[in-house]
């Protein structure tokens, strides 16, 4: 699945210019009230940028990439990753569950042990829009993000962001149907 990232960032750089933001973030944990034996981890960040944003939020994991786009253009896109897990650690590893600007993409099992948050890297808080970031890696199952400024995207009635149609005309008809087509999805690798 790193392929086809780098085949969006690719496709990305020579149509839509590339502007610093950053991405910073604090876990928490927590204990379920209703089972004091489950444990959250939950890391909570925010895009900063000079304008509003919109993004396409990524989980590469094993033959799967699901994807979810995020609201309309906004100055503050809040990006989550949690992590549940029991914290006798009697089923090891955890569920990897991250979402975008309310928007969740499926959790997923992961191998870790105890300590989720250490088990889990957050990537570097300096990122550019129109490329993708690591947002958090663990065991091999990845969140990124394409972050894109508002000046490139046209919002429609149903609030579903697409990329403006003289941007989206260069790229290849896969690509160009996940930046203006439908809210969520899931693109398998192929099987030989």
């Amino acid at each position: 699945m790193q392929a086809l990232i780098e085949r969006i960032e690719a496709s990305l750089r020579g149509v839509v210019p590339a502007d610093p933001i950053e991405i910073r973030g604090t876990w928490s944990r927590s204990a379920r009230a209703s089972d004091a034996n489950i444990v959250d981890a939950v890391w909570r960040g925010a895009i900063e940028a000079a304008t509003p944003v919109v993004g396409i939020g990524f989980l590469a994991h094993r033959e799967s990439l699901f994807w979810v786009k995020s609201g309309p253009a906004s100055a503050d896109h809040e990006l989550v990753v949690s992590l549940t897990a029991y914290a006798d650690q009697r089923v090891p590893g955890a569920t990897f569950a991250p979402g975008f600007d309310g928007a969740q993409l499926p959790g997923v099992p992961v191998r870790c042990g105890p300590d989720l948050e250490s088990a889990c890297a957050i990537g570097p808080a300096r990122a550019a829009t129109a490329r993708p970031h690591r947002v958090a890696e663990i065991d091999g199952s990845a969140f990124v993000v394409i972050v894109l400024a508002a000046a490139v995207v046209k919002t429609g009635r149903n609030r579903l962001w697409r990329l403006r149609d003289e941007l989206a005309a260069p790229l290849p008809a896969d690509l160009r149907a996940l930046f203006t087509r439908a809210r969520s999805g899931e693109i398998r690798r192929p099987t030989d």
